[in-house]
């Protein structure tokens, strides 16, 4: 997983894993240790990194699917859904237009889930 996490980050355009925690609103150290390997992604942490580094959820975590692009599970998207209606700090900028589109579609098309 740590590999993927680098991948990310410097798909993403961030060349260094200060950069990269910078960016995602991380604590540097446990950022660092995510990269390492010394510390699984924590389920708080995941949808942060997926979305500020514009991955999808099971490529990062579980090596299925692909990187970017249409995720490959509902599951991906009711989570990142979940954590905006929750509040939880999802970053979505103007780079992103694709994401936040899929996020206003799954929200549209899953409502019953969070009703």
């Amino acid at each position: 997983m740590n590999e993927r996490l680098i991948e990310a980050r410097k798909t993403a355009g961030f060349d260094t894993a200060k950069a990269g925690s910078d960016r995602l609103g991380l604590n540097y150290r446990t950022y660092i240790q995510y990269e390492s390997g010394e510390r699984q992604i924590s389920k708080n942490a995941a949808p942060v990194i997926c979305s500020g580094f514009r991955v999808n959820h099971d490529w990062l975590m579980y090596n299925k699917g692909k990187m970017r692009g249409a995720p490959d599970s509902d599951v991906e998207m009711l989570e990142v859904v979940g954590e905006v209606q929750a509040g939880g700090q999802v970053i979505i900028d103007q780079s992103s237009t694709q994401f936040s589109h899929e996020i206003v579609k799954i929200t549209h098309d899953r409502a019953k889930y969070f009703a």
